[in-house]
C-alpha cells in the first residue's frame, strides 16, 4: 500500500466516523464504553470532571457563606429581645463558619472522596435542626412542634442547590437521602416527646384536606405534611441528579465528537468538516459542479532524498505538509490528496462559494509566502532552500464519494482536476513556481480578487500542455 493509498484509507475512516455522528446515533453510548473512548482520553476527561466538581463546590461554598453573612446581618437588625437576636445571629455565624471551612477544603488540590458527602450529612443534619427546633430564648416560648408546621423544610434545599454545583450526581442523590433521613428522624424523635400529638399512623392525608380538630392544637405534629415534603425533597433531589448526570453525558460525548472532529481537521477545511456534519448520509454518488484546483509539489526533491537519511527526507514532507495544509485550510480550501511530496486542494468543495477561483489564487500566493519563511529558517539553521511549483485551474468536476458502504473515500475528479496537475508540472518547463489557467485568473477577477495577488503574473499566451491536444492559455509566476 503507496502513501497516498495509507492517507485515502485514514481519510474514510474519519469519515465513516463522522457520519455516525451525523445520523443522529449517540455517539457515546455511555461515558464508560472503552471502545469509544480511549483509555488515555477517558483519563482525561475523568480528571476534568474532578477538577470541576472540586471548582463547583469550592464557589457553591463561597457564594453560600456570602448569601448566609448578608441574611445573618439582616437578622442581626430586625427587632426583638437580645437573647432571641443573639441566637438567630449565632446560627448564621456558625453556617457561614462551616461554608469558609468547606470553601478552605475545597481549595486545596486533592482531599480524601468521603469529605463532600461528610460535609453534606453535616450540612443538612445543621439546617435540619435549626429548621425545626423553635428559638430557645422566644418570649413567649414556642411550642416544639411549630417548626415542623412551618414550611421550613426549604432550608434543606439549601444543601441541594450547593451539591448541584459539583456536577456529581450522586452526591446529589445523597444530599437528598440526607434530607429525607434528617426530617423523618426529626419527626419521630418529636413524636415521642411529651405533650406532642400526631395521627395515628405514619402514612396519613395532609392535616388540612381532613381538618381534623387536632390540626389547631399548637402541639400537634402533621405527618401528611411532612410526608409531601419528604416526597417533594426526593423528587427533587433525583430529577437534580438525573439533569447533572445529563449534563456530564453531554459533555463527554461532545468530549469525543470534539475529538473525531480534531481528527478530521487533519485532511479537511473546517467548511467540509461542516459539512459532512449536517448529513444524514454521505455525500452522494456523484455531482458536477465548477470548482477550482491547486496542485503542489516539492521542486528536485527525488534527487534530495538521495542524499539525506529517510528520516530526515520524512521530517522534511512533515514540515513541508504542516505548513501548506494550515495555508489551505485558512483559504478555506480542502485538502484532497496527500501524496509524498506533492499535495492537491480544491476549493468549492462540498459546495461552490462566491469566491472559489480568487481563494485558490490566494492560497497559491499564501503558500509561497510561507516557503519564503521557511526557507529562511532554513538558511539560519544550515539548510538548502525548498522549490515549489504551483498549477492552478478552474472548471467543472464530479464531486462524490467512492469505495464501499463501510469504507468510503470522497474525491473529485475530471479534466479540472488533470489539467491542474499538468500546470504545476509545466512550471519546470516555463521557470516558473506558478502556472495558473486562463479560465482561474478570469474566474478571479470576475470574483474581486485583491489586486495585489494579480501582481507578478505574466501571460504567457497559449502553450501545449502534455496529453492534450489543444493548447491551454496560462499565466505565470517567477521567483522573486
Amino acid at each position: 500500500m503507496g502513501a497516498s493509498d495509507s492517507i485515502t484509507l485514514d481519510m474514510a475512516r474519519e469519515r465513516t466516523r463522522l457520519l455516525g455522528f451525523a445520523s443522529g446515533r449517540d455517539p457515546l453510548g455511555d461515558v464508560n464504553d472503552l471502545h469509544l473512548a480511549p483509555k488515555r482520553a477517558r483519563q482525561r476527561l475523568t480528571a476534568a470532571f474532578r477538577a470541576e466538581e472540586r471548582n463547583g463546590l469550592w464557589t457553591a461554598a463561597i457564594v453560600r457563606s456570602a448569601l448566609a453573612a448578608v441574611l445573618t446581618l439582616f437578622m442581626a437588625t430586625l427587632p426583638g429581645d437580645l437573647p432571641s437576636r443573639l441566637y438567630s445571629t449565632g446560627i448564621g455565624v456558625v453556617f457561614v463558619g462551616l461554608g469558609v471551612f468547606q470553601a478552605l477544603v475545597y481549595r486545596r488540590n486533592s482531599f480524601p472522596g468521603w469529605i463532600p458527602f461528610g460535609f453534606v450529612a453535616c450540612d443538612v443534619i445543621f439546617l435540619g435542626l435549626v429548621g425545626v427546633m423553635p428559638n430557645p430564648f422566644h418570649v413567649p416560648p414556642l411550642p416544639l412542634p411549630i417548626g415542623l408546621r412551618e414550611a421550613t423544610f426549604v432550608n434543606l434545599f439549601i444543601g441541594l442547590l450547593q451539591v448541584a454545583f459539583s456536577f456529581r450526581p450522586v452526591l446529589v442523590l445523597w444530599a437528598g437521602f440526607c434530607s429525607v433521613a434528617a426530617l423523618a428522624g426529626v419527626t419521630a424523635w418529636m413524636q415521642v416527646q411529651p405533650g406532642v400529638i400526631s395521627d395515628p399512623g405514619w402514612w396519613h392525608p395532609p392535616a388540612w384536606q381532613v381538618l381534623s380538630p387536632r390540626y389547631f392544637d399548637p402541639m400537634y405534629v402533621p405527618l401528611g405534611k411532612i410526608q409531601q415534603e419528604m416526597l417533594i425533597i426526593a423528587a427533587v433531589a433525583i430529577g437534580l441528579a438525573f439533569l447533572v448526570w445529563r449534563s456530564r453525558r453531554l459533555v463527554a460525548a461532545r468530549a469525543v465528537a470534539e475529538r473525531a472532529r480534531g481528527n478530521l481537521a487533519r485532511y479537511f477545511s473546517p467548511k467540509m468538516i461542516d459539512a459532512l456534519e449536517r448529513r444524514d448520509v454521505p455525500m452522494g454518488q456523484g455531482r458536477r459542479q465548477n470548482i477550482a484546483v491547486l496542485f503542489a509539489d516539492i521542486v528536485g526533491f527525488t534527487s534530495l532524498a538521495e542524499t539525506v537519511p529517510p528520516e530526515e527526507a520524512m521530517e522534511l514532507l512533515r514540515a513541508f505538509h504542516a505548513r501548506m495544509e494550515a495555508v489551505v485550510f485558512a483559504h478555506g480550501g480542502c485538502l484532497e490528496r496527500l501524496a509524498g511530496d506533492s499535495l492537491m486542494a480544491s476549493f468549492g468543495v462540498p459546495d461552490p462559494g462566491p469566491h472559489d477561483a480568487a481563494d485558490a489564487l490566494g492560497c497559491a500566493r499564501a503558500m509561497l509566502v510561507a516557503l519564503d519563511a521557511w526557507n529562511a529558517a532554513r538558511a539560519k539553521a544550515g539548510y538548502p532552500a525548498i522549490a515549489i511549483g504551483i498549477g492552478l485551474h478552474h472548471g467543472p468536476a464530479v464531486l462524490g464519494d467512492i469505495g464501499t458502504e463501510r469504507s468510503m473515500a470522497f474525491t473529485v475528479i475530471g479534466d479540472t482536476v488533470n489539467l491542474a496537475s499538468r500546470l504545476q508540472a509545466m512550471t519546470r518547463d516555463l521557470g516558473a513556481v506558478l502556472c495558473a489557467s486562463d479560465t482561474l485568473v478570469v474566474r478571479a477577477r470576475t470574483d474581486g480578487v485583491a489586486p495585489e495577488l494579480l501582481d507578478g503574473l505574466v501571460d504567457r499566451g497559449a502553450q501545449l500542455v502534455r496529453g492534450r491536444e489543444q493548447a491551454v492559455h496560462v499565466f505565470t509566476l517567477s521567483a522573486s
